[in-house]
Protein backbone atom coordinates (compact mmCIF):
# COMPACT_ATOMS: atom_id res chain seq x y z
CA UNK A 1 0.00 0.00 0.00
CA UNK A 2 2.92 2.35 0.72
CA UNK A 3 4.10 1.92 -2.88
CA UNK A 4 0.63 2.90 -4.11
CA UNK A 5 0.50 5.99 -1.90
CA UNK A 6 3.99 7.08 -2.96
CA UNK A 7 3.13 6.64 -6.63
CA UNK A 8 -0.26 8.35 -6.62
CA UNK A 9 0.23 11.16 -4.11
CA UNK A 10 2.26 13.42 -6.47
CA UNK A 11 -0.24 12.82 -9.30
CA UNK A 12 -3.38 13.42 -7.26
CA UNK A 13 -1.78 16.41 -5.54
CA UNK A 14 -1.03 18.08 -8.88
CA UNK A 15 -4.61 17.50 -10.07
CA UNK A 16 -5.93 18.91 -6.77
CA UNK A 17 -3.56 21.88 -7.03
CA UNK A 18 -4.85 22.66 -10.51
CA UNK A 19 -8.42 22.52 -9.21
CA UNK A 20 -7.58 24.80 -6.27
CA UNK A 21 -5.77 27.38 -8.39
CA UNK A 22 -8.59 27.48 -10.94
CA UNK A 23 -11.36 27.74 -8.35
CA UNK A 24 -9.60 30.50 -6.40
CA UNK A 25 -8.83 32.48 -9.57
CA UNK A 26 -5.20 32.64 -8.54
CA UNK A 27 -4.27 33.03 -12.22
CA UNK A 28 -6.03 34.72 -15.09
CA UNK A 29 -8.64 32.20 -16.33
CA UNK A 30 -7.21 32.44 -19.86
CA UNK A 31 -3.92 30.98 -18.60
CA UNK A 32 -5.39 27.49 -18.30
CA UNK A 33 -6.33 27.32 -21.95
CA UNK A 34 -2.80 28.36 -22.86
CA UNK A 35 -1.31 25.73 -20.54
CA UNK A 36 -3.52 23.03 -22.07
CA UNK A 37 -2.23 23.92 -25.53
CA UNK A 38 1.36 24.08 -24.28
CA UNK A 39 1.10 20.64 -22.69
CA UNK A 40 -0.82 18.97 -25.52
CA UNK A 41 0.97 20.46 -28.51
CA UNK A 42 4.52 20.99 -27.19
CA UNK A 43 5.56 19.45 -23.87
CA UNK A 44 4.00 15.97 -24.07
CA UNK A 45 5.02 15.35 -27.71
CA UNK A 46 8.59 16.30 -26.78
CA UNK A 47 8.45 13.90 -23.83
CA UNK A 48 7.34 11.11 -26.18
CA UNK A 49 10.11 11.94 -28.65
CA UNK A 50 12.71 11.76 -25.87
CA UNK A 51 11.40 8.54 -24.30
CA UNK A 52 10.97 6.63 -27.56
CA UNK A 53 14.23 7.78 -29.13
CA UNK A 54 16.53 7.25 -26.16
CA UNK A 55 15.98 3.55 -25.32
CA UNK A 56 16.36 0.37 -27.34
CA UNK A 57 13.04 -1.03 -28.56
CA UNK A 58 14.40 -4.10 -30.36
CA UNK A 59 12.88 -6.59 -27.94
CA UNK A 60 9.46 -4.96 -27.72
CA UNK A 61 6.54 -7.27 -28.66
CA UNK A 62 4.83 -4.69 -30.87
CA UNK A 63 1.99 -6.84 -32.13
CA UNK A 64 1.10 -8.17 -28.69
CA UNK A 65 1.05 -4.67 -27.19
CA UNK A 66 -1.18 -3.40 -30.00
CA UNK A 67 -3.62 -6.28 -29.61
CA UNK A 68 -3.68 -6.08 -25.81
CA UNK A 69 -4.80 -2.43 -25.82
CA UNK A 70 -6.87 -2.25 -28.99
CA UNK A 71 -9.04 -5.37 -28.51
CA UNK A 72 -10.59 -4.03 -25.26
CA UNK A 73 -11.30 -0.69 -26.95
CA UNK A 74 -12.98 -2.42 -29.89
CA UNK A 75 -15.06 -4.54 -27.50
CA UNK A 76 -16.08 -1.43 -25.53
CA UNK A 77 -17.09 0.31 -28.76
CA UNK A 78 -19.13 -2.75 -29.76
CA UNK A 79 -20.96 -2.74 -26.40
CA UNK A 80 -21.89 0.93 -26.80
CA UNK A 81 -23.28 0.42 -30.29
CA UNK A 82 -25.27 -2.64 -29.20
CA UNK A 83 -26.63 -0.76 -26.18
CA UNK A 84 -27.73 2.10 -28.38
CA UNK A 85 -30.17 -0.15 -30.21
CA UNK A 86 -31.13 -2.50 -27.37
CA UNK A 87 -31.10 -0.06 -24.45
CA UNK A 88 -33.20 3.00 -23.59
CA UNK A 89 -33.53 5.64 -26.30
CA UNK A 90 -31.12 8.55 -26.04
CA UNK A 91 -30.30 11.33 -28.45
CA UNK A 92 -27.52 10.92 -31.02
CA UNK A 93 -25.64 13.86 -29.46
CA UNK A 94 -25.74 12.26 -26.02
CA UNK A 95 -24.68 8.89 -27.40
CA UNK A 96 -21.48 10.37 -28.87
CA UNK A 97 -20.55 11.71 -25.42
CA UNK A 98 -21.24 8.39 -23.71
CA UNK A 99 -19.19 6.65 -26.40
CA UNK A 100 -16.20 8.92 -25.83
CA UNK A 101 -16.56 8.54 -22.08
CA UNK A 102 -16.17 4.77 -22.32
CA UNK A 103 -13.63 4.51 -25.13
CA UNK A 104 -11.08 7.28 -24.59
CA UNK A 105 -8.36 7.27 -21.92
CA UNK A 106 -6.34 9.99 -20.18
CA UNK A 107 -2.84 9.88 -21.67
CA UNK A 108 -1.41 12.28 -19.09
CA UNK A 109 -2.61 10.34 -16.07
CA UNK A 110 -1.49 7.06 -17.65
CA UNK A 111 2.01 8.33 -18.39
CA UNK A 112 2.33 9.90 -14.94
CA UNK A 113 1.28 6.72 -13.10
CA UNK A 114 3.51 4.55 -15.30
CA UNK A 115 6.49 6.80 -14.64
CA UNK A 116 5.93 6.93 -10.88
CA UNK A 117 5.54 3.15 -10.60
CA UNK A 118 7.91 1.78 -13.23
CA UNK A 119 10.21 4.63 -14.26
CA UNK A 120 11.48 4.94 -17.81
CA UNK A 121 10.44 1.38 -18.70
CA UNK A 122 6.86 2.19 -17.78
CA UNK A 123 7.00 5.38 -19.85
CA UNK A 124 8.24 3.52 -22.92
CA UNK A 125 5.61 0.78 -22.69
CA UNK A 126 2.92 3.36 -21.98
CA UNK A 127 3.97 5.55 -24.90
CA UNK A 128 3.84 2.61 -27.31
CA UNK A 129 0.46 1.45 -26.05
CA UNK A 130 -0.88 5.02 -26.15
CA UNK A 131 0.24 5.42 -29.76
CA UNK A 132 -1.69 2.33 -30.85
CA UNK A 133 -4.77 3.38 -28.88
CA UNK A 134 -4.84 7.00 -30.04
CA UNK A 135 -4.99 6.00 -33.71
CA UNK A 136 -7.82 3.50 -33.15
CA UNK A 137 -9.77 5.77 -30.79
CA UNK A 138 -9.69 8.69 -33.23
CA UNK A 139 -10.94 6.38 -35.96
CA UNK A 140 -13.80 5.08 -33.78
CA UNK A 141 -14.85 8.43 -32.31
CA UNK A 142 -14.86 10.44 -35.54
CA UNK A 143 -16.71 7.65 -37.33
CA UNK A 144 -19.26 7.50 -34.50
CA UNK A 145 -19.88 11.24 -34.71
CA UNK A 146 -20.28 11.11 -38.47
CA UNK A 147 -22.69 8.14 -38.48
CA UNK A 148 -24.71 9.19 -35.41
CA UNK A 149 -25.19 12.83 -36.39
CA UNK A 150 -25.56 12.18 -40.13
CA UNK A 151 -23.16 14.95 -41.02
CA UNK A 152 -22.64 13.61 -44.52
CA UNK A 153 -18.95 14.40 -44.27
CA UNK A 154 -16.09 12.39 -45.74
CA UNK A 155 -15.37 10.07 -42.81
CA UNK A 156 -12.00 8.94 -44.16
CA UNK A 157 -10.81 12.50 -44.69
CA UNK A 158 -11.95 13.60 -41.23
CA UNK A 159 -10.38 10.59 -39.51
CA UNK A 160 -7.07 11.00 -41.34
CA UNK A 161 -7.03 14.68 -40.46
CA UNK A 162 -7.58 13.89 -36.77
CA UNK A 163 -4.80 11.29 -36.80
CA UNK A 164 -2.23 13.20 -38.84
CA UNK A 165 -2.70 16.39 -36.83
CA UNK A 166 -2.63 14.67 -33.42
CA UNK A 167 0.52 15.97 -31.67
CA UNK A 168 0.85 12.85 -29.50
CA UNK A 169 0.94 10.62 -32.57
CA UNK A 170 3.44 12.96 -34.20
CA UNK A 171 5.64 12.75 -31.10
CA UNK A 172 5.47 8.94 -31.12
CA UNK A 173 6.31 8.73 -34.84
CA UNK A 174 9.29 11.11 -34.57
CA UNK A 175 10.64 9.26 -31.53
CA UNK A 176 10.33 5.88 -33.23
CA UNK A 177 11.91 7.13 -36.45
CA UNK A 178 14.87 8.52 -34.53
CA UNK A 179 15.21 5.25 -32.63
CA UNK A 180 15.12 2.99 -35.69
CA UNK A 181 17.30 5.27 -37.80
CA UNK A 182 20.32 4.39 -35.70
CA UNK A 183 21.35 8.03 -35.50
CA UNK A 184 23.12 9.13 -32.37
CA UNK A 185 21.26 12.12 -30.99
CA UNK A 186 23.74 14.75 -29.72
CA UNK A 187 23.95 14.79 -25.95
CA UNK A 188 23.03 18.48 -25.79
CA UNK A 189 19.83 17.86 -27.80
CA UNK A 190 18.94 14.75 -25.79
CA UNK A 191 19.37 16.65 -22.51
CA UNK A 192 17.27 19.50 -23.85
CA UNK A 193 14.45 17.13 -24.78
CA UNK A 194 14.69 15.49 -21.38
CA UNK A 195 14.46 18.78 -19.47
CA UNK A 196 11.49 20.01 -21.52
CA UNK A 197 9.79 16.64 -21.22
CA UNK A 198 10.04 16.75 -17.42
CA UNK A 199 7.69 19.75 -17.41
CA UNK A 200 5.06 17.90 -19.43
CA UNK A 201 3.29 15.78 -16.84
CA UNK A 202 3.14 18.32 -13.96
CA UNK A 203 1.64 20.95 -16.27
CA UNK A 204 -0.74 18.45 -17.88
CA UNK A 205 -2.00 17.12 -14.53
CA UNK A 206 -2.71 20.62 -13.22
CA UNK A 207 -4.73 21.39 -16.34
CA UNK A 208 -6.69 18.16 -15.77
CA UNK A 209 -7.63 19.46 -12.32
CA UNK A 210 -8.47 22.91 -13.66
CA UNK A 211 -10.84 21.42 -16.24
CA UNK A 212 -13.10 19.76 -13.65
CA UNK A 213 -16.65 21.18 -13.64
CA UNK A 214 -18.27 20.43 -10.28
CA UNK A 215 -21.62 22.09 -11.02
CA UNK A 216 -22.59 19.17 -13.26
CA UNK A 217 -21.23 16.47 -10.98
CA UNK A 218 -24.54 14.87 -9.98
CA UNK A 219 -26.30 14.99 -13.34
CA UNK A 220 -27.10 11.91 -15.46
CA UNK A 221 -25.96 9.48 -12.78
CA UNK A 222 -27.58 6.45 -14.43
CA UNK A 223 -25.88 6.90 -17.78
CA UNK A 224 -22.61 7.86 -16.13
CA UNK A 225 -22.72 4.66 -14.05
CA UNK A 226 -23.04 2.54 -17.18
CA UNK A 227 -20.11 4.36 -18.83
CA UNK A 228 -18.06 4.01 -15.64
CA UNK A 229 -18.58 0.24 -15.57
CA UNK A 230 -17.13 0.03 -19.09
CA UNK A 231 -14.29 2.42 -18.33
CA UNK A 232 -13.13 1.20 -14.93
CA UNK A 233 -14.11 -2.45 -14.90
CA UNK A 234 -14.70 -3.96 -18.34
CA UNK A 235 -11.68 -2.42 -20.10
CA UNK A 236 -9.06 -3.20 -17.40
CA UNK A 237 -10.33 -6.76 -16.94
CA UNK A 238 -10.45 -7.45 -20.69
CA UNK A 239 -6.95 -5.97 -21.02
CA UNK A 240 -5.70 -8.29 -18.28
CA UNK A 241 -7.24 -11.27 -20.10
CA UNK A 242 -5.65 -10.17 -23.39
CA UNK A 243 -2.24 -9.79 -21.73
CA UNK A 244 -2.53 -13.29 -20.26
CA UNK A 245 -3.54 -14.84 -23.58
CA UNK A 246 -0.80 -12.98 -25.46
CA UNK A 247 1.92 -13.89 -22.96
CA UNK A 248 2.49 -10.36 -21.65
CA UNK A 249 3.33 -10.17 -17.97
CA UNK A 250 5.21 -8.19 -15.33
CA UNK A 251 5.67 -4.46 -15.80
CA UNK A 252 4.50 -4.63 -19.41
CA UNK A 253 1.10 -6.11 -18.53
CA UNK A 254 0.69 -3.90 -15.47
CA UNK A 255 1.42 -0.72 -17.44
CA UNK A 256 -1.08 -1.56 -20.20
CA UNK A 257 -3.79 -2.43 -17.66
CA UNK A 258 -3.16 0.85 -15.84
CA UNK A 259 -3.60 2.84 -19.05
CA UNK A 260 -6.98 1.16 -19.63
CA UNK A 261 -7.94 2.03 -16.03
CA UNK A 262 -7.62 5.81 -16.40
CA UNK A 263 -10.56 8.21 -16.70
CA UNK A 264 -11.62 9.53 -20.08
CA UNK A 265 -9.58 12.28 -21.74
CA UNK A 266 -10.36 15.99 -21.22
CA UNK A 267 -9.90 16.39 -24.99
CA UNK A 268 -13.23 14.57 -25.34
CA UNK A 269 -14.93 17.84 -24.44
CA UNK A 270 -13.16 19.70 -27.23
CA UNK A 271 -14.06 17.10 -29.85
CA UNK A 272 -17.65 17.08 -28.61
CA UNK A 273 -17.94 20.83 -29.14
CA UNK A 274 -16.22 20.72 -32.52
CA UNK A 275 -18.33 17.90 -33.97
CA UNK A 276 -21.71 18.72 -32.46
CA UNK A 277 -22.01 16.30 -29.55
CA UNK A 278 -23.58 16.88 -26.13
CA UNK A 279 -20.67 18.73 -24.56
CA UNK A 280 -22.50 19.34 -21.27
CA UNK A 281 -22.83 15.65 -20.41
CA UNK A 282 -19.30 15.19 -21.74
CA UNK A 283 -18.05 17.66 -19.11
CA UNK A 284 -20.06 15.78 -16.48
CA UNK A 285 -18.55 12.42 -17.42
CA UNK A 286 -14.99 13.82 -17.46
CA UNK A 287 -15.43 15.31 -13.98
CA UNK A 288 -17.11 12.22 -12.51
CA UNK A 289 -14.52 9.82 -13.90
CA UNK A 290 -11.54 11.95 -12.89
CA UNK A 291 -12.78 12.19 -9.31
CA UNK A 292 -13.67 8.49 -9.20
CA UNK A 293 -10.15 7.67 -10.36
CA UNK A 294 -8.91 9.00 -7.01
CA UNK A 295 -10.54 5.87 -5.53
CA UNK A 296 -10.23 3.36 -8.35
CA UNK A 297 -6.56 3.77 -9.26
CA UNK A 298 -5.24 2.84 -5.77
CA UNK A 299 -7.38 -0.31 -5.89
CA UNK A 300 -6.17 -1.14 -9.39
CA UNK A 301 -2.52 -0.68 -8.43
CA UNK A 302 -2.98 -2.85 -5.32
CA UNK A 303 -4.58 -5.61 -7.38
CA UNK A 304 -1.77 -5.42 -9.95
CA UNK A 305 0.85 -5.80 -7.23
CA UNK A 306 -1.04 -8.78 -5.83
CA UNK A 307 -1.83 -10.64 -9.07
CA UNK A 308 0.98 -9.55 -11.44
CA UNK A 309 4.46 -9.97 -9.91
CA UNK A 310 6.89 -7.32 -11.13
Amino acid sequence: MLITINALMPILSLIALGTFLKRTNFFDPHLWSALEKLSYYVLTPILLVYVLSSKSLDQMPWQEIALAVDIPILLAAFIFWISRYLGPKISAERFTSLFQGGVRFNTFVGLAVAQELYGTQGLIIGALGAGFMIVLINLLCVTTFSISLNRGTNIFKTVMSQIIQNPLIIGCVIGLLLNFSGLNIPTALSKTLEVIGRASLPVALMTVGAALQFKALYKNKGLSFFVGIIQFLFKPVSTAICCYLLGLNGIMAATLILFLSTPTAPSSYILSRQLGGDHEIMATIITQQTLFAFLSLPVTIWLLQYFIPQ
